[in-house]
């Protein structure tokens, strides 16, 4: 029982990793500052929510080892468990960060739908 609870909250992250927070990018946070940012360096480069699955994915590659050897000796449903709700915490932080300060592209964004 205790691995289906342990399953369900990986697929639960799974599914706001690479569902929902693109659509939440593309529906609420403006883009601009980045493109203007990457503009400014000289990189012909232009932000797009799907670069977000590519940021995630690489992140998790990256420090697939390095968070390897600090969990090494702990027991892995244990291990599991207490990285789901540091995870799920780590996700509503990124949210609200998102949002905080882009009230206006916000309303801008839903006005545009009408």
């Amino acid at each position: 029982m205790l691995m289906i609870v342990v399953y369900s909250f990986f697929w639960i992250l799974y599914f706001q990793n690479f569902g929902s927070v693109l659509w939440y990018l593309r529906d609420f946070i403006d883009p601009a500052p980045a493109n203007r940012l990457f503009a400014a360096a000289g990189l012909p480069f232009r932000f797009d929510a799907e670069f977000v699955t590519v940021i995630n994915a690489g992140t998790i590659i990256l420090l697939q080892v390095f968070v390897s050897r600090i969990v090494k000796d702990w027991q892995p449903v244990r291990t599991m468990i207490a990285a789901s709700p540091s995870a799920r915490s780590a996700s509503c932080a990124w949210r609200s960060l998102g949002t905080w300060g882009s009230s206006s592209s916000v309303s801008r964004s839903s006005r545009s739908a009408r």
